[in-house]
């Protein structure tokens, strides 16, 4: 079973690395649009990759709009970093280090 977990839990991540690299060279999308939706879309592109459901919605349960990031991404200037730069400057090495434990108990 942990196996199994862990095999879903480490698709889960590849998706979203995949995601992010294409957002990366992909034309900026505007600004703005409704939070509920994006986090369907993502859901719909995950449930696309034959991710199950639960797993999805699992990961999912408690993704908010944070008005910080949100704030420190307009204030960059022009958006002068793509994605995975501005990202890199937000995520501290203990956040990811816990995402991953926490992915894997999923």
């Amino acid at each position: 079973m942990g196996a199994l977990i862990y095999a879903s839990a480490m698709r889960l991540i590849c998706l979203f690395l995949i995601l992010w690299v294409q957002g990366a060279v992909l034309q900026a999308a505007p600004c703005g649009g409704d939070f509920k939706q994006f986090i369907l879309d993502l859901k719909s592109e995950a449930r696309a990759q034959d991710l199950q459901k639960k797993t999805i919605d699992r990961f999912f349960a408690t993704a908010a709009l944070d008005p910080n990031v949100l704030r420190m991404d307009r204030n960059q200037g022009h958006f002068r970093k793509d994605f995975l730069s501005f990202s890199a400057g937000l995520i501290s090495g203990t956040r990811l280090k816990n995402a991953k434990r926490f992915a894997e108990k999923l």
